[in-house]
């Protein structure tokens, strides 16, 4: 077996709904073995410190936190739910996306998200930032001709270097607007990209070598993250939108 791990934090919503919760995940490679429980701990840290990670602005002489700019619609009651699944890379019902137990190694509560701004009201469910990252592309081609099955579509190996997770649901502190657009401010993508690289650090703790990574399922390797960035633009992730509860209908 060649193992990895998925870091999972699911984020409760207020109406209590499975469905309506926030899930993000966080790929790891290390050792070939089971983490132990105090390197399970350190993951679970590096998690907390990801969602309540404060960066000072100079820009504005202001501290910023993850976890603030989280809308109201998760809950700050109900604590978010660590979840630590164990892979077998070689295993082709692992690549598509079954832990290797069938059950996390491991499952805990985390610290509560902090306090979102009281003054901020919630953008819709599905906006989001789309936090970016992408192991080491040195020497390695966009795209290239398809060796396994020619005539078909053509393979894209960096492609398999990436990854990506959406942070939200937002509050409208996150937006910065002018006459033509509508973008997030510099501040929150700082933010959100220092909290990033603090994640990754953070995993540095662990008495074993642990990575933040990318899973190519194509490859069956997890690769550790060199860069991570925040694009100058909101994302959709239509499938954390709340269902509709009633419509208006004109007769025409």
């Amino acid at each position: 077996m060649a193992l990895a791990s998925v870091a999972r934090i699911e984020l409760s919503h207020i109406n209590g709904q499975q469905e309506d919760a926030v899930v993000l995940q966080f790929a790891l490679s290390h050792p070939n073995a089971f983490l132990s429980g105090a390197d399970v701990t350190v993951v679970k840290t590096a998690c907390e410190n990801f969602l309540n990670f404060e960066h000072n602005v100079p820009s504005s002489a202001s501290n910023f936190a993850v976890g603030e700019w989280i809308g109201k619609s998760m809950s700050r009651a109900a604590a978010p739910l660590f979840s630590l699944y164990t892979f077998d890379l070689n295993d082709s019902s692992g690549l598509n996306g079954q832990p290797l137990l069938g059950a996390p190694q491991s499952m805990s509560n985390m610290a509560l998200l902090i306090a979102p701004d009281s003054a901020s009201p919630g953008l819709p469910q599905e906006v989001a930032l789309c936090l970016s990252y992408r192991a080491d592309i040195v020497g390695v081609l966009e795209e290239t001709s398809d060796g396994a099955d020619p005539g078909t579509a053509r393979d894209r190996p960096r492609s398999r270097r990436r990854g990506r997770t959406y942070i939200g649901p937002l509050t409208t502190t996150t937006i910065s607007v002018s006459d033509d657009n509508t973008r997030p401010k510099v501040e929150v993508r700082e933010t959100l990209t220092m909290a990033a690289a603090k994640f990754a650090a953070d995993l540095n703790a662990a008495s074993v070598n642990i990575d933040w990574g990318v899973w190519s399922r194509v490859d069956r390797l997890v690769r550790p993250v060199t860069l991570a960035w925040v694009d100058d633009a909101f994302d959709t992730q239509r499938r954390r939108g709340l269902a509709a509860s009633t419509r208006l209908e004109v007769a025409v």
